[in-house]
């Protein structure tokens, strides 16, 4: 014959399946240390309370990984001779699933606390003259960056970063460019497009 626990008697017993004398709980609410009803608590969770004295219905987490973002620039961004500038014509959305491209400011921000891929690239025009570089800002600030000291003389440099970070809603990243050619120089639009990419992972 089969075991089963039941609450009796503001404890749990093991029993023989059939055994007893029936006046156990026969449903979850019927229990004394749980709510005395499932009326409102559709698609709720069940969890200990704060005194941990008891169970209670609680909302289900919201937590969504939903995002799947990308942007290309729709034109060339002049950036002058070791400025660090904003590559601020990552200005096209192709997808964002959830809702997160600001484009007054035009940034990303993060709708959902989580750690997430960020994967962009700039490509500079054809220059030789010392050095290109990539920065992901993140709240007005750089967290990783990329510098490439050997630019090519023949055709445009492509300079790709790939960064796993973790970030909290209301978040913000913005991309970054700097060169020292020695006088202006475009990030260029590129073919195929050049594309800014975020996607949630955790």
């Amino acid at each position: 014959m089969g075991k089963l626990k039941q609450y009796h008697n503001s404890a749990w017993e093991t029993r023989a399946q059939g055994s007893g004398s029936g006046g156990g709980a026969s449903t979850f609410v019927d229990l004394t240390d749980t709510p005395a009803s499932f009326s409102g608590a559709g698609s709720k969770m069940v969890a200990v309370n704060s005194g941990a004295t008891a169970l209670e219905f609680i909302a289900a987490p919201t937590t969504s990984f939903d995002t799947n973002f990308s942007v290309y620039m729709s034109a060339a961004k002049t950036v002058e001779n070791t400025a660090l500038t904003k590559i601020d014509t990552f200005d096209t959305v192709i997808v964002d699933s959830n809702s997160e491209w600001d484009a007054v400011n035009l940034w990303w921000e993060c709708v959902d606390s989580g750690t997430y891929i960020i994967n962009v690239a700039i490509q500079w025009a054809v220059n030789a003259t010392g050095y290109r570089s990539i920065h992901i800002y993140v709240d007005g600030a750089t967290v990783q960056a990329r510098s490439y000291g050997a630019p090519s003389s023949v055709a445009d440099t492509n300079i790709p970063i790939t960064y796993k970070v973790t970030l909290t809603t209301g978040q913000y990243v913005e991309i970054y460019g700097r060169q020292s050619s020695g006088g202006a120089l475009n990030a260029v639009v590129g073919v195929p497009a050049v594309e800014w990419q975020v996607w949630r992972i955790k």
